[in-house]
């Protein structure tokens, strides 16, 4: 039987390989619409239907394997996730399989209530992280309301409109 600690790690292994398998998803027929996108937004309920979907991405990703283990709140709303995560998942640093969450700043510094999330996929060095992230781009800089599913560089140190707050491990015990 394996470790506590290789199942977690298996968790965290299986929701790279999700995340990896929706590259390329793109929106069909508007924003936040089309037949993948849709599926994602389901995944959070009813709050999710054409609304900005990296979170609900995440959570399809969650739900296909580990979703009862799962220690965040099941949501659309990135900020929201953070805010009710538990302490305990909440990490300076991240690993794969973790989550990458940016959050919104005004023109003055200010805090805004927008975020953005994506999947780990590898700690490259330092606080640069390749991230598989829903409802991006593939231009540069985070952009939480783009059109697909893509593989993108992050560099959790950067400062702009959108910076990382942290990371949140899905399956942390206390």
């Amino acid at each position: 039987f394996p470790s506590h600690d290789k199942v977690e790690q298996t968790l965290h292994e299986l929701l790279v390989t999700e995340a990896f398998s929706h590259i390329g998803v793109k929106e069909v027929g508007g924003n936040n619409r089309g037949p993948m996108v849709e599926k994602f937004q389901a995944a959070v309920g009813p709050a999710g239907k054409y609304q900005p979907w990296c979170a609900s991405f995440v959570w399809f990703c969650i739900s296909r394997f580990g979703a009862e283990k799962c220690c965040l709140k099941k949501t659309a709303h990135v900020m929201t996730m953070w805010s009710s995560a538990p302490q305990y998942a909440r990490k300076k640093y991240g690993a794969p399989g973790y989550l990458m969450v940016w959050r919104k700043y005004d023109s003055e510094g200010k805090p805004l209530a927008d975020g953005h999330i994506g999947v780990v996929r590898e700690h490259m060095h330092g606080t640069v992280y390749s991230c598989i992230e829903g409802n991006t781009s593939d231009d540069s800089g985070v952009n939480r309301d783009g059109d697909g599913v893509y593989l993108r560089t992050r560099n959790s140190g950067a400062r702009g409109s959108m910076r990382c707050v942290g990371f949140l491990d899905p399956w942390a015990t206390p």
